[in-house]
């Protein structure tokens, strides 16, 4: 395992070639003093590190002085203090640009020590230390060795040599693809010939809000796409990139960031072991889906260059690996992943690349483009890629990110390097004039096509795979054989062949399983050949069932591969040849790309000896869940692979992270004994722990594999040796912990304008989470909780007391079809908040709620412990959700488990979607309380009753906000102090609390009504029947009637209810009359005062009826 710095190691190095270097120029190079490199020298770099953490406001221990100084966020204030201090402290005068010279805060120090050694050595012989015994260096002989091989490494590349036509080596290859988060994934789905084709997750769109016929506006009729889980996803920390950093990098930057890391470990190298080499790096990319999201959010930091700008993210990547190859993106559309892999193999043959790495990453994280390419007629309704097939009527998007790692193959071989497969040759072109700049051009293909199997020099008989570009189109799949077919007919008859009287040649796409990736679309393809390569199996591709009439195969090589089969290898004028395959890749503006494949078959090596026993299995990771995770990952291979070639690859194919793990074994039985007591957290006889971040303890000398193992995990370096005998293995890369990280979100959810004194307005859009998530019959309905917040925040503007709601009550729905316009009055003498919708010359009420006075009084914590009744999961209360016809999206999924009791209670577990934003956008947060007030259909599971219907929210009687919300929150819910006995009406009391038990928000009185049963009733309801008045019809005298003087108001509701609709109906008649009924003000009288009217408004103090 490669330390990525050695300091020790590395001074010895440095000073033995510069010793070299002066004497073979004839200077006379003095010895080194001990000042210079031993406690003066220790001593500088402590005095600048101390320097440094004063200016960065940190602790020494906080700072590791071999870390890139970019890590640590330092601005020109810091740099310019960090300068003048150190010029005033040694009486020197230094530059605050020399800062940018060095990459850490040793390097500094030896800067500075070269530049300023005199005046250094004064200041510390003003004051010398009392004599400290130096820290035990590495031995001459040691680094002279270590030199001398590094010599005759180098001795055995020639320096100049011409390899405009060398193979390629493929020695790593890594991706994620629609349901595959890894390639072995990915192979069983190929192999099963799986569609990995979904409806458009909720997590990236609501596809219903945008459904529609594209022809008539911003619509699409496509739902469907090939989509990979967790593009939220990173592991900012391991890359030492900050958290708001991180929010506003393109998840296809972060993603490929990732990929590119796992490719180089799969390749069996440390990624710091690139550091300083010629390595390409070609990226092809274009969505701008997050650009447009963080343009929609108003993000305007000025980290959006650097996180959004495609340019940066193939930068990035050199930056951090320190590699100084050509650093690219490339957009040719369609092929640009394909380019990629072209350019990257022109680097290495034509720019003096020791390696390059290719790849794509594609995203659908928006609608837009599935919008737009939805208006131009590109996309299958069907969501599928039919390549070859009748039905073929456009493609199917899909995400896709993937990277290749390559090498001259002369080169792999010699160095013992994992090869997967081989590059023969590789071209690009463009088709020239065509009918049109989009239109296909088979003659273009056609000439591609010749030129790579001409470059490649191999017979076309030993081609037996194409992998077509393949995107599923009527007229486009037609083209492309054409294309093939005139192409090797030519490569026939360069080589005075006959056309094949049976096909050889297999046909098939990658997109039928996963849909076109776009811009990674010639990198998935070409991962694909690989895979099929290792497995010796042409896939199937899928949905050409029925073969599109245009395409006729007669006579020619080729075959499509409607069926899986063996890949065998085709036996030429008696010779077995090795499998063979072209892949192409057509940008959508003209920029081709053909490449021929080629199985790398390895000569029969003899078994290598065995190495030293004991041996030491180092791995490290950069946090312990990461440790844990990475034995687990290489616990299945130990037995399957040579334990001495796995011992060596993690030796030195991994960077030495601070979480460490040493496995000194005997053999391979044993260190799987060892690995399984490990990930049992049994660590006894294992060396085992976190290295400091302060590395000074020198190279390991040490010849016991116990002590070596034991100064490994505490932070020493270890020069792994390799007797020539070993090879380094293609391994499971380093684990990454990633976390959530999304663009930031508006800290007020609801945007309240003032639209004169207390009245307040907004506007709905109904793409708001809150709408697009919370619907009736399709059509977007602002949810119960958001007027509560709309109520809070109205309060908060108007320097009102705002954590106190009372009287809630939700007069009718708000359907926010179109963009509405909302309006909040606040009436300050009765204290009293109206929130209306203004349709066009009219203005329709929604909901009222009285602000109170005072805090509330303190709540008794909630015991979290989970109820001792039925259990029901997310997925069984979401279930039953959808079988009532409320199907909440993803921002209102906040219930992740819920359980009964007895009372009856309920007990549910709350946790913020991701679709929800911030838990601090909202004082109360929409996906929160309305997750809370969802848990209300437990109190009918905990009744046993089937839940038939949804229980309709109508009033609450207080609100008491006694703090914030939290991303998780428990809401306990029972029936109300004063629970209403009214037929189908449930009042009760909600709790919402924290982790801790805390009550956060407190609903009491919270009201809601059972939909009635459809069921024959035996009660005669009256029909209205209209009649003509006569002539000079007095108007009709106004009867009020008083509830209380009717009944007696301690009846059950249900009773009162019967004897004033007894009395009303009497009343009604004896004489025509308005009738108006008065019930006083008590916590029932609501539930009785809107039972019993059609239309009327509660007031204060007394109610109409």
């Amino acid at each position: 395992m490669t330390d990525k710095t050695a300091p020790d190691l590395a001074q010895a190095m440095h000073d033995l070639l510069e010793q070299e270097l002066m004497a073979a120029s004839g200077i006379n190079a003095a010895p080194v003093t001990q000042a210079a490199t031993g406690a003066a020298g220790d001593r500088l770099e402590a005095d600048v590190l101390a320097i440094a953490a004063a200016a960065l406001r940190m602790a020494p221990e906080q700072l590791d002085p071999t870390e890139n100084l970019a890590n640590f966020g330092v601005d020109s204030i810091a740099i310019t203090e960090i300068m003048v201090n150190i010029s005033r402290a040694f009486a020197i005068s230094v530059a605050p640009t020399t800062f940018f010279e060095a990459r850490h805060l040793n390097d500094l120090a030896h800067i500075l020590r070269q530049r300023y050694g005199k005046a250094i050595d004064a200041h510390y012989a003003k004051s010398a230390p009392p004599p400290v015994t130096p820290a035990p260096s590495p031995a001459k002989d040691d680094v002279s060795g270590w030199l001398d091989r590094h010599r005759a490494l180098r001795r055995a590349t020639p320096a100049t040599t011409n390899h405009a036509a060398a193979p390629i080596a493929i020695i790593a290859m890594d991706g994620r693809f629609p349901q595959s988060p890894d390639l072995q994934t990915l192979e069983a789905h190929l192999r099963n010939g799986d569609d990995c084709i979904s409806e458009v997750p909720p997590d990236r769109w609501d596809w219903r809000s945008i459904w529609g016929d594209p022809r008539k506006g911003r619509f699409c009729d496509v739902k469907y796409g090939g989509f990979v889980d967790g593009v939220d996803l990173f592991d900012a920390g391991f890359f030492n990139i900050a958290r708001r950093e991180a929010e506003l990098i393109d998840p296809q930057h972060r993603l490929f960031m990732e990929c590119v890391w796992s490719l180089i470990e799969r390749a069996g190298l440390a990624p710091s072991s690139l550091s300083g080499q010629q390595v390409g790096l070609f990226l092809g990319i274009n969505l701008l889906d997050y650009t447009n999201l963080a343009n929609s959010a108003g993000v305007t930091d000025a980290q959006k260059m650097t996180g959004l700008g495609h340019a940066f993210c193939p930068n990035r990547l050199s930056f951090l690996l320190d590699i100084h190859g050509p650093s690219q993106v490339v957009d040719t559309a369609c092929s640009s992943s394909a380019v990629a892999l072209h350019r990257a193999v022109m680097s290495i043959r034509h720019e003096g690349c020791a390696m390059a790495i290719a790849g794509g990453s594609n995203l659908m994280l928006s609608p837009d483009q599935h919008i737009l390419f939805a208006q131009v007629g590109m996309l299958s309704t069907s969501g599928r890629c039919q390549t070859f097939s009748r039905h073929a009527d456009g493609y199917a998007r899909a995400d896709g990110v993937g990277a290749v790692l390559l090498k001259r193959l002369d080169l792999a071989e010699r160095d013992g390097d994992p090869i997967l497969a081989v590059i023969r040759s590789s071209v690009e072109h463009h088709g020239g004039g065509a009918t049109s700049l989009t239109a296909p051009n088979p003659k273009a293909q056609a000439r591609l096509i010749v030129e790579a199997h001409r470059q490649a020099g191999i017979d076309p008989r030993s081609i037996t795979m194409v992998e077509c570009h393949g995107t599923g189109t009527a007229l486009g799949d037609p083209i492309e054989v054409e294309g093939l077919k005139t192409a090797f007919a030519e490569l026939y008859r360069d080589r005075g062949l006959k056309s094949p009287t049976t096909p050889h040649c297999g046909l098939g796409s990658i997109k039928s399983n996963i849909g076109h990736t776009e811009t990674t679309a010639g990198i998935a393809g070409l991962i694909k050949l690989v895979l099929a390569l290792q497995s010796g199996i042409q896939y199937q591709s899928l949905h050409c069932g029925e073969i599109n009439p245009q395409i006729d195969l007669t006579g020619t090589p080729f075959r499509l591969l409607q069926q899986a089969q063996p890949w065998t290898r085709p036996v030429i004028d008696g010779i077995e040849a090795p499998r063979r395959a072209g892949l192409s890749s057509f940008g959508a503006g003209g920029t081709n790309v053909h490449v021929v494949i080629e199985e790398y078959r390895k000569a029969p090596a003899q078994a290598a000896p065995l190495g030293p026993r004991p041996l030491v299995v180092p791995v490290s990771a950069a946090t312990e869940g990461s440790l844990r995770g990475a034995v687990a990952a290489l616990r299945p291979l130990v037995g399957t692979v040579d334990v001495d070639d796995l011992a060596h690859t993690l030796q030195v194919g991994r960077d030495a992270l601070r979480c460490r793990a040493a496995f000194v074994v005997a053999d391979a039985d044993d260190l799987a004994r060892q690995m399984d007591r490990f990930l049992a957290d049994d660590t006894s006889s294992i060396a085992h722990g976190t290295a400091p971040r302060k590395r000074g303890a020198g190279v390991i000398d040490d010849s016991d594999p116990a002590r070596i193992a034991a100064r490994w995990v505490a932070g020493d370096h270890m020069d792994w040796r390799n007797d020539g005998n070993r090879r380094r293995l293609s391994l499971p890369p380093t684990p990454f912990e990633r976390k959530r990280y999304w663009l930031p979100q508006p800290q007020s959810g609801f945007d309240l304008r003032s639209s004169g004194t207390d009245c307040w307005r907004l506007t709905l859009k109904g793409t708001e989470f809150f709408l697009a998530d919370h619907r009736l019959n399709g059509i977007p309905v602002l949810p119960g909780v958001a007027y509560l917040e709309l109520a809070r925040l109205a309060a908060t503007q108007a320097d009102l007391p705002s954590t106190a709601l009372r009287n809630v009550v939700w007069v009718q729905p708000l359907m926010v079809a179109v963009p509405t316009e909302v309006e909040i009055t606040l009436d300050r003498a009765g204290m009293r908040l109206e929130i209306a919708s203004l349709p066009t010359g009219g203005r329709v009420l929604h909901a009222q709620i009285r602000l109170g006075e005072g805090a509330a009084e303190p709540a008794a914590p909630v015991d979290l412990t989970d109820l001792p009744g039925r259990k029901f999961s997310a997925t069984e209360i979401y279930a039953a959700f959808d079988r009532l016809g409320l199907n909440y999206g993803p921002g209102h999924r906040a219930i992740s488990h819920l359980s009964t009791g007895p009372g009856p209670r309920v007990l549910a577990k709350l946790t913020l979607p991701a679709a929800g934003g911030a838990v601090d956008a909202f004082g109360l947060h929409p996906s929160l309380l309305d997750g809370a007030f969802q848990a209300a259909l437990g109190m009918a599971l905990a009744e046993d009753e089937s839940a038939s219907g949804a229980a309709l929210p109508f009033a609450i009687d207080r609100v008491d906000i006694l703090g914030p919300c939290a991303p998780v929150m428990w809401v306990l819910i029972r029936p109300a102090a004063q629970a209403e006995t009214a037929p189908r009406v449930r009042t009760l009391d909600l709790d919402l609390a924290d982790e801790t038990g805390a009550v956060r928000v407190r609903l009491c009185g919270f009201a809601t009504r059972l939909p009635a049963a459809a069921q024959p009733s035996p009660v005669h309801l009256f029909a209205p029947r209209w009649r003509q008045a006569p002539t000079g019809t007095a108007a009709p005298c106004s009867v009020v009637l008083h509830a209380d003087k009717i009944t007696d108001p301690a009846l059950p509701l249900d009773q009162r209810f019967t004897a004033l609709a007894t009395a009303l109906l009497r009343q009604a008649q004896a004489e025509p009359a308005f009738l108006q009924l008065i019930v006083t003000d008590w916590p029932r009288a609501r539930t009785l005062g809107r039972s019993g009217r059609s239309a009327a408004q509660p007031c204060t103090g007394t109610r109409a009826a």
